[in-house]
C-alpha cells in the first residue's frame, strides 16, 4: 500500500545493507561474498567452552563463479 513518508535522515547504511522506503519491484546486491567458517566459528560471549574431536570444512568449489554482481554496479 503506498503511503507518504516524512522527513527521513539516514547517517550509515553499511556496503551490505539495503535500505528501502516504499514499494520495491527488485533489490540488486552491489556485493556478494563466499565464506568458510569451521566448528566453533563465530561462538561470542565472556565464557565460551567448545569441544570439537573433528571438524573439516570443505572449499572445493568446482565453478569458475557462483554469482557475478557485473550488471548491478
Amino acid at each position: 500500500m503506498p503511503a507518504t513518508v516524512g522527513a527521513v535522515n539516514i547517517n550509515t547504511v553499511r556496503e551490505s545493507g539495503v535500505f528501502t522506503i516504499g514499494n520495491s519491484l527488485v533489490l540488486n546486491p552491489k556485493r556478494n561474498e563466499k565464506f568458510y567458517a569451521g566448528s566453533g566459528f563465530g561462538n561470542t560471549g565472556s565464557t565460551v567452552s567448545t569441544h570439537t574431536d573433528f571438524s573439516f570444512t570443505h572449499t572445493y568449489d568446482s565453478d569458475s563463479e557462483d554469482n557475478s554482481n557485473i550488471d548491478n554496479n
